[in-house]
């Protein structure tokens, strides 16, 4: 599960090494069409949104389910990651077979409680505690994702697996949002290794005073 962390920054040069390193370990979540992470086989992220609509509709009841799922199909084990300089900045090495981390609002607060299963970037809505084990055996266990968990076309009934499909969002060029359900919403980590800071740290050590201004 989505865990804390305590981590160091002693010097400008280890931001942008931190990015690196989470930038790799949230790769899983940067292609729909991507099937494995680029370090490790057989994880996933779970992204489950709990933004004040979805928690009101049930996310956090979900969510216990969900913990139930996972270790009843032994999904809750510790693989290695391949990462050289994790321990230099106190950044854990070992991740979760399956990681549930929590996002901020995902924009569709009417579906919700809602979440994103990568790698893939299914999109379940809706969701009930039930379905918690519905999606643990069905998707992650034998590799078939819900249909009946996910958006329908309004026209014709067929399942859009992806958020980016439904018209609603598929038109929408996201800037300040474009991070939004693919990050933990508390993790600086995650924040890091979308490019947070960057611009912070050239600021205040590549600029000059004029040319901040």
């Amino acid at each position: 599960m989505q865990n804390s962390t305590s981590f160091k920054i002693n010097k400008p040069e280890d931001i942008a090494a931190i990015r690196e390193i989470m930038s790799k370990r949230m790769e899983i979540r940067n292609k729909k069409t991507s099937k494995t992470a680029p370090d490790i086989k057989g994880v996933f992220d779970l992204m489950l949104c709990m933004g004040t609509s979805c928690i009101s509709s049930g996310a956090k009841e979900f969510l216990a389910e969900l913990k139930v799922a996972i270790n009843k199909y032994n999904l809750d084990e510790k693989v290695k990651i391949i990462c050289s300089d994790c321990s230099e900045f106190s950044l854990p090495e070992h991740r979760d077979k399956v990681e549930v981390l929590e996002t901020g609002c995902n924009g569709f607060c009417a579906s919700g409680p809602i979440m994103a299963v990568y790698p893939g970037g299914y999109f379940y809505q809706k969701l009930r505690p039930e379905d918690a084990e519905t999606i643990v055996k069905g998707h992650l266990v034998d590799g078939k994702p819900v249909e009946s968990l996910m958006y329908k076309d309004v026209k014709n009934g067929n399942a859009m697996p992806y958020l980016s499909d439904i018209p609603f969002f598929a038109k929408q060029d996201l800037l300040v949002l474009r991070n939004k359900g693919l990050i933990a919403a508390e993790s600086i980590e995650e924040y890091i290794g979308t490019g947070g800071f960057s611009a912070l740290s050239k600021a205040l050590n590549q600029m000059t005073t004029d040319e901040l201004i």
